[in-house]
């Protein structure tokens, strides 16, 4: 299977700077999104994740970091790794000096792609999803492998949660929404658990238990 492209989305008010770094880095493979102001860009984000932001600094105003915070908090279970376009600032990446070297910008790319391979791999083996922080679908998959060769010590049960009508709540929510409701319901369901089982053997197991419930 041939692996999905990295995605990369440009901020800057300079339409011609937007249209000469995309046609760039679109040769190169990248699947490349425009924005030109933070309004758009969120809204791009919302739409599909970006592996890379890259922010425009350059035209003398300062950087926005609330938007870089915005998009990092849209997709919680993956990292955005962002660079900017001047001198560096806290809460990017790298920075890049304009006018842009574009073989520096490839060798940043690389580099910030071996992060982000880096933190996927950290993420799959923890086996708990960051948004919600109950078990992951690899956990899940784990744990029920394991119980189906009859391991001892453990209580043969399990719970997966649907949330009813969700896709209608996401699409008048929006993502950010969406992803909030998810996590108070397994706030909610992990609070649930502790308040009805507090001591004695039956609390020992639903602590044991515990991560392997699934949302």
């Amino acid at each position: 299977m041939t692996p999905r492209p990295f995605t990369i989305l440009i901020v800057s008010p300079d339409r011609l700077s937007l249209r000469r770094l995309s046609k760039f880095l679109d040769v190169f493979g990248y699947d490349v999104r425009q924005a030109t102001d933070g309004d758009k860009a969120l809204a791009a984000a919302e739409a599909a994740r970006p592996d890379f932001l890259i922010v425009d600094g350059s035209s003398g105003q300062p950087a926005d970091l609330q938007l870089c915070r915005a998009i990092r908090r849209v997709w919680p279970q993956g990292y955005t790794y962002a660079l900017l376009l001047s001198e560096l600032e806290g809460g990017f990446d790298d920075f890049l000096s304009a006018p842009i070297v574009f073989g520096e910008l490839l060798a940043r790319l690389r580099a910030g792609a071996r992060f982000l391979e880096y933190e996927r791999r950290l993420a799959e083996q923890s086996g708990l999803d960051c948004l919600t922080g109950l078990a992951d679908k690899a956990a899940l998959t784990t744990e029920l492998h394991r119980r189906s060769q009859g391991a001892k010590g453990t209580i043969a049960w399990l719970a997966v949660f649907d949330l009813d009508y969700f896709q209608r709540i996401a699409d008048r929510l929006g993502r950010a929404g969406a992803q909030e409701l998810l996590r108070q319901v397994a706030q909610h369901v992990r609070g649930r658990l502790r308040r009805q089982c507090q001591c004695g053997p039956a609390g020992a197991a639903v602590r044991r238990a515990e991560p392997a419930l699934h949302l």
